[in-house]
């Protein structure tokens, strides 16, 4: 929690470079900041993962003075967000969000649809709207990742059984390249090819696996949420019988699980990332929490059995 209130403002503070007027008017990828991570979708990855942890503690404690704390926390993280301009992020810690109140009081999850449904709409009855919807990159639509998908999935094809092998999709990319080298888009890829040293850069979890291993990656890819959710499911099964903090706690872990699994769509790196384990530390973190609170709860299950 402290390490992403610490690059959240590292990446706030790192917008003072920036024109604001261009920052608000371009909506450049440009004016995006990663922090002390240096990699806007590295840090996005840290934040999905944090802010659970401050909705557990604001929900679990009834003090004044540490809820505004925790308040003020969520607020650094959000801002942290909009620094990245990680639409990814947004989406998955909203919908993390709504798996919470879902669970604890349904009536509040009605009143934040309603209330993002409002704020919505107002934004795009503004005059400025076109001005947000730019410095927010919501009229890049998927900001090319529909073509690097479309690349990964053609390779996927002709490279079915094995893949091409970890490491080795940028030797491979411009073979499956939807667009013509000799434009926009293609210097792009090309750009991007060399500044990330040929990482697989198929914007999606799912589609690395895919890609690099075959169709035993696709079943790797897959049998980590089926087995992350599978834990998840039984320890809230399980923490039910005890007490709120401990059903409370294995619903936060679980909804880290649903964001970053959602996230996972869009970004290819945060939960097994070839080459940069530090940036999954946080995910793995989540599920060592939720192995371990697996384990205790099973065995106070055994205890009370034997007692009884």
């Amino acid at each position: 929690m402290l390490s992403g209130i610490i690059m959240s403002l590292s990446s706030i503070i790192n917008l003072a470079e920036f024109n604001l007027i261009d920052l608000l008017f371009k909506g450049s990828s440009a004016y995006r900041s990663g922090g002390l991570i240096n990699n806007v979708n590295a840090l996005s990855g840290y934040i999905v993962v944090v802010f659970p942890f401050f909705v557990f503690f604001y929900l679990l404690n009834k003090s004044g003075i540490l809820r505004s704390f925790l308040i003020l926390g969520m607020v650094i993280l959000i801002l942290g967000v909009f620094a990245t301009i990680s639409r990814s992020a947004g989406l998955s810690i909203m919908l993390g969000l709504l798996f919470v109140t879902y669970n604890i009081n349904k009536k509040v999850t009605l009143l934040i649809l309603l209330a993002t449904l409002g704020v919505t709409i107002l934004l795009l009855l503004l005059p400025t709207s076109e001005f947000i919807l730019t410095a927010l990159r919501l009229e890049q639509g998927f900001s090319n990742r529909d073509l690097f998908w479309q690349l990964s999935v053609d390779m996927f094809k002709d490279n079915w059984f094995l893949g091409v092998g970890p490491g080795l999709w940028g030797h491979y990319m411009f073979n499956y390249s939807p667009v013509l080298q000799d434009s926009f888009i293609g210097y792009l890829f090309y750009d991007v090819n060399v500044m990330t040293g040929g990482f697989n850069n198929s914007h999606n979890y799912y589609l690395v696996f895919m890609s690099d291993m075959g169709i035993a990656g696709l079943f790797l890819a897959l049998y980590l949420p089926y087995a992350f959710f599978s834990i998840a499911k039984e320890n809230l099964k399980l923490s039910k019988l005890f007490n709120y903090e401990s059903y409370l706690l294995n619903l936060v872990l679980t909804t880290v699980g649903i964001s970053m699994f959602i996230r996972a769509f869009f970004e290819g790196i945060g939960i097994i990332t070839f080459g940069w384990v530090a940036i999954d530390l946080p995910f793995w973190i989540v599920v060592s929490l939720l192995a371990y609170y697996n384990f205790q709860l099973k065995n106070r299950i055994k205890e009370n059995c034997v007692t009884a």
